[in-house]
Parts: structure tokens; C-alpha cells; sequence
């Protein structure tokens, strides 16, 4: 799924577990109960709806990751790494 478009897309409750998301673009997407466990989003852009419902414990990010103004990545599970 490396460099996936989720643009508008509804992947609601979907299983993105393990997946290599580097690059993808969920803008506008609902993931909303998606689940990104250990997931790779290095350089994702994130700037979807309901990501707060979304499951990121484990989810690896790095400076390059775009998300939504005011939302706590690291708070939510998710691991910054420098690459």
C-alpha cells in the first residue's frame, strides 16, 4: 500500500495493521475505527476525519507525517521516529 490514495476514500474500521502506508494520502478520508497498528506512515498525509476514533498504538511516524493541526500523535500511540 506504499503511496496508497485514500483521498475521500471511507475506510471505516478498516485493518491497516503491519501495513507500509509510507506516502499515502488519506486527506479527507473517514477512518474513523480504522485501526494502524505498527503501521509505517512515514510521510503520510493524515489530515482525515474522525482519526481520533482511529487505533495508532505503535504506528511509526516521522517529521514528514501531516497531521491534522491540534491532534497528538504521540498521545494517540504512535511512535516518532527520526529518519
Amino acid at each position: 500500500m506504499y503511496g496508497s490514495s485514500f483521498v475521500n476514500a471511507s475506510p471505516i474500521g478498516a485493518l491497516f495493521d503491519n501495513s507500509d502506508l509510507t506516502g499515502s494520502d488519506f486527506s479527507g478520508a473517514d477512518v474513523g475505527f480504522a485501526r494502524f497498528k505498527a503501521a509505517r506512515l512515514h510521510g503520510a498525509v493524515m489530515l482525515c476525519k474522525r482519526l481520533e476514533l482511529a487505533k495508532l498504538e505503535g504506528a511509526i511516524f516521522d517529521a514528514n507525517t501531516k497531521w491534522p493541526i491540534g491532534f497528538d500523535a504521540i498521545s494517540a500511540g504512535a511512535i516518532l521516529v527520526k529518519t
